[in-house]
């Protein structure tokens, strides 16, 4: 299974080319999946020399893929970031620039409509309003799971959810489509402020208060 891992300054991206299944008649070729996790740094991964980081599983993508030591992203917001991978575009072509106002241009191709007009079946599963698909972001997914409160009808501007509950949906999505040929983007917002690790996680590490100035929404 080949992998490719990449550090983007505050945004660990994650590329996984995916073999299909054993079993599998259908043969659809390498799957895509890229998986995104906001502000992670990139000092405090075991991958990256950090002893204490206890990230087994992202160490392992990176031993068994490319690990990029000299990459940075266009702008330090969730949203803007996003969709400069998605794009490969400067913010000032594609013209989102701040979280929660701007929208993608409806002229800016994204990797999604690109690989939708490959044939591949698409889908994406994200983890806060930041890429909410009112922003452009969902263009050429077949399915952008956004669903941060199942049952109610508006979305605040800080909604989010949790790893566990944009995993599940895609675990179900792609047991569905594993035969097709698709490509897939995850999104975890975890670790991004205020950080609340779940247990055991929480009962492992010490938070510091937050000072003020890292309190500002990224």
């Amino acid at each position: 299974m080949a992998a490719l891992f990449a550090v983007i300054a505050g945004l660990i991206v994650v590329f996984r080319v995916i073999r299909p299944p054993a079993g599998v008649k259908k043969d659809p070729g390498l799957n895509i999946l890229i998986i995104t996790l906001d502000t992670t740094r990139a000092d405090r991964l075991g991958c990256y020399g950090y002893p204490k980081a206890g990230t087994p599983n992202l160490d392992a993508l990176a031993a068994g893929g490319v690990r990029f030591e000299n990459a940075t992203c266009q702008v330090p917001l969730t949203g803007p970031s996003h969709c400069s991978l998605f794009t490969g575009a400067y913010p000032f072509v594609h013209r989102v620039h701040n979280n929660g106002s701007d929208i993608l241009p409806p002229e800016v191709q994204t990797l999604a409509e690109a690989m939708k007009a490959a044939g591949r079946t698409t889908a994406a599963f994200v983890g806060s309003f930041s890429v909410d698909s009112r922003f452009g972001l969902g263009r050429g997914f077949d399915v952008y799971d956004d669903d941060f409160a199942a049952g109610q009808p508006f979305k605040s501007l800080n909604a989010e959810r949790r790893a566990g509950e944009v995993y599940a949906p895609f675990a179900r999505w792609l047991d569905e489509h594993k035969a097709d040929r698709f490509f897939a983007w995850v999104h975890f917002f975890d670790p991004h402020i205020p950080y609340d690790p779940p247990s055991p996680y929480k009962d492992e590490v010490r938070l510091k208060p937050l000072r003020r100035r890292d309190r500002l929404h990224g």
